[in-house]
């Protein structure tokens, strides 16, 4: 999932130029990670993908620090991914960790990132689909797939 423009270029206003970033393009929310896929096999995932049960759309919002070890600066994400990250786990039979929601701001943390990190609250945003992507020279969406309003 990718913020949206707006909660994007909050979070980047919101974060000192001193740092180093993670540029604001590759910037995303990852549900489930699927590692190396062959080309081949991506038909098998996008069935799978197919098959998710109909979710509606998700709110969410940038806030606050997550950090991963020493060299992994995010920003947290508030919001119900649960559910639907649930349900794409077990259409893929994948990636069974535990769903830790977060932006990755940086791989070179500083105090002066991770402070501004603190106290971040970003405005929120609905999302509308969850992707699959690749990431090769950046991140590109494959597909995508709706989430609907009830009713």
């Amino acid at each position: 999932m990718w913020p949206s423009p707006e909660a994007r270029d909050h979070l980047r206003r919101s974060l000192p130029s001193s740092g180093r970033l993670v540029a604001v393009e590759r910037w995303h929310i990852t549900l489930c990670f699927l590692g190396e896929v062959p080309e081949g096999a991506l038909p098998g995932v996008e069935q799978a993908l197919d098959s998710v049960p109909p979710h509606p759309p998700i709110t969410l919002r940038l806030a606050g620090a997550r950090s991963f070890g020493r060299r992994v600066l995010a920003a947290g994400v508030e919001g119900s991914l649960f559910g639907l990250h649930r349900d794409i786990v077990a259409a893929l039979d994948a990636d069974t960790r535990p769903l830790k929601p977060h932006l990755t701001v940086t791989y070179h943390p500083n105090s002066a990132v991770a402070q501004a990190l603190e106290g971040y609250r970003g405005p929120s945003w609905t999302v509308p689909e969850f992707s699959l992507a690749r990431s090769l020279n950046g991140y590109h969406r494959l597909r995508s797939w709706p989430l609907t309003n009830p009713g």
